[in-house]
């Protein structure tokens, strides 16, 4: 249960449990390599999918979910009709840089290309105990748990569901443009009033809003999730040092040193732009200078104290003029 849950496979307890009994042939209560593919694709089956595949593949009502599958002009006339697909390709310029180009797909060839990227692997090695690192290889190399059928549909040139499912879900059908996916695209000079920063609310809570504790670790989450924005609610600690805390409920504190100290690492790890700390400040002035140095000390020139130089004064600064720079708004 705790590795579908780090997998982002959240299911009812009940639905968990049925499912788990059903891929358990052996009835011994535990799964092996080949069981636990076919759990978690149960877990992560996905009928919007087959209901597509039924479409646009002949005689496509007569297939399970398990069994469906699509040959080359099959996949062909999905990719030109529905998709209107191009795929990306990386090639080099006389330059030898990387150039991101765009080609249609018209030829039973290049859509073979991609059954053979994107279906189930041929080869199977059959482990004898099941640890996360299998798990792991096992799921990415989308293997099923009929094997001998996979590799029929394998070498009759057929893509079935779980092949499919990986080519959707793949870079090359992205609705991002590569180029915006991989760069900044958009003009970052404009004052930071003209953006949507992406925030974090109450972020020290790693449960409820009413138990459980502030957690510095939640910070690095939102962080590396992409956050620019995270909020401290900060109090007087009973030993002179500020806390960030749910107010008048039963959330176990946690100091305010201690969360700058640990998200300080990932700041910037996803983004150079600005990172605000939105301080909801309940402290005594004491404290709040207690914050001020702690803020100075860990973050040193990060730390945005003084207007920039080079700005307007009229105008807000722009998220390229405070590159790598901390914002604290209270």
């Amino acid at each position: 249960k705790l590795l579908t849950d780090s997998l982002n496979v959240k299911v009812p307890d009940a639905v968990f449990e049925q499912l788990f009994r059903k891929a358990d042939k052996s009835q011994e209560g535990l799964l092996s390599p080949e069981e636990f593919v076919g759990f978690f694709h149960l877990l992560t089956q996905r009928k919007d999918l087959y209901e597509i595949m039924k479409q646009y593949t002949k005689n496509g009502r007569s297939y399970s979910i398990e069994n469906i599958h699509m040959n080359v002009d099959e996949l062909l006339s999905f990719l030109r009709i529905v998709q209107n697909q191009k795929l990306t390709i990386n090639v080099k310029t006389h330059d030898d840089r990387d150039r991101i180009i765009c080609e249609s797909i018209e030829k039973p060839e290049q859509a073979q290309e991609l059954i053979d990227k994107f279906e189930l692997g041929k080869e199977f090695r059959q482990k004898g105990q099941l640890s996360l690192d299998v798990c792991i290889f096992f799921i990415n190399r989308e293997l099923a748990s009929d094997i001998q059928l996979c590799n029929e549909r394998l070498n009759n040139n057929q893509l079935l569901i779980l092949g499919f499912r990986n080519m959707l879900l793949s870079s090359n059908f992205d609705i991002v443009k590569p180029s915006y996916a991989r760069h900044i695209y958009q003009n970052m000079t404009r004052p930071l009033c003209d953006y949507y920063i992406n925030t974090s609310h109450n972020t020290y809570l790693f449960y409820g809003q009413l138990s459980g504790e502030s957690n510095p670790e939640a910070y690095n989450q939102a962080l590396l999730a992409g956050c620019r924005a995270v909020e401290l609610d900060c109090y007087d600690g009973s030993d002179g040092k500020p806390i960030v805390t749910h107010g008048y409920t039963f959330v176990k504190p946690c100091s305010f040193e201690s969360i700058i100290r640990y998200m300080k690492p990932n700041l910037f790890k996803t983004s150079p732009y600005p990172v605000i700390l939105n301080l909801e400040n309940h402290c005594s002035l004491e404290q709040q200078k207690e914050m001020g140095r702690i803020l100075e000390d860990i973050l040193g020139d990060q730390l945005l104290k003084e207007p920039l130089t080079h700005a307007n004064p009229r105008y807000l600064p722009s998220p390229e003029d405070l590159k790598y720079k901390v914002i604290v708004r209270v």
